[in-house]
């Protein structure tokens, strides 16, 4: 199969440090990647982001999720497979990119072991971008932050298209792995009310939207 670029989106906020260890490592291991990092106008340190070369878009705040659904809508019609990657994972994987591309099947969502979640939820994502273009959105929009994970694989699993590929390693350094401070990011994320909110609107999107989605990508 030939080689496809992959549009990778990373939402990033409050880690100028973060956003330019992920992109150095991917030019280390990859070479059909495109990354834009999403930064926050109101980022405390937005002038850090500027002081680097990396290749960024700015807007007002919108979470993850919103964020993510904005951004896509730029990309979708130039890129086969679009990505998302958190701004706390690090590729180690030559050729990763390769990996991915020839895994490549219709509504293919496709992921990597994160050397913590393994198999268990794509922390980081890939995907055939014409889910996004019939859907009009990469994660449900019901969500805010959290879950997102979730239900990239459960829209995989009813497809049937959910591709695990267990010998690509992209690390992710998250407090929960013992890998990373719990900074203010992440304590935002993972406040009370926002999983509480998030877990909600999963379930009820697995009860009552999924099997309409997956249908509709299969027709």
């Amino acid at each position: 199969m030939r080689d496809r670029t992959i549009k990778v989106i990373v939402p990033t906020r409050g880690r100028p440090d973060n956003a330019v260890r992920l992109f150095e490592a991917i030019k280390e291991t990859a070479d059909t990647v495109d990354i834009v990092f999403c930064l926050d106008d109101d980022d405390p340190k937005l002038d850090e982001y500027y002081d680097t070369s990396l290749p960024f878009r700015t807007s007002r705040r919108r979470r993850l999720v919103g964020t993510l659904n904005e951004a896509v809508q730029t990309y979708q019609n130039y890129y086969d497979i679009i990505g998302f990657m958190g701004d706390d994972v690090i590729p180690h994987t030559p050729r990763w990119d390769l990996e991915i591309a020839n895994a490549f099947q219709p509504n293919m969502i496709a992921y990597a072991n994160d050397g913590w979640q393994g198999e268990g939820l794509p922390t980081a994502v890939f995907m055939d971008t014409n889910i996004v273009r019939k859907l009009g959105y990469m994660v449900t929009p019901t969500l805010i932050h959290l879950f997102a994970d979730n239900y990239w694989k459960a829209l995989g699993e009813a497809l049937g298209t959910l591709t695990y590929l267990p010998d690509v390693n992209m690390e992710h350094i998250h407090p929960f792995a013992g890998k990373a401070v719990d900074d203010l990011t992440y304590q935002e994320a993972n406040a009370g009310p926002i999983w509480d909110h998030d877990q909600m609107s999963f379930n009820w999107y697995v009860a009552n939207q999924l099997a309409i989605d997956a249908e509709h990508l299969r027709a």
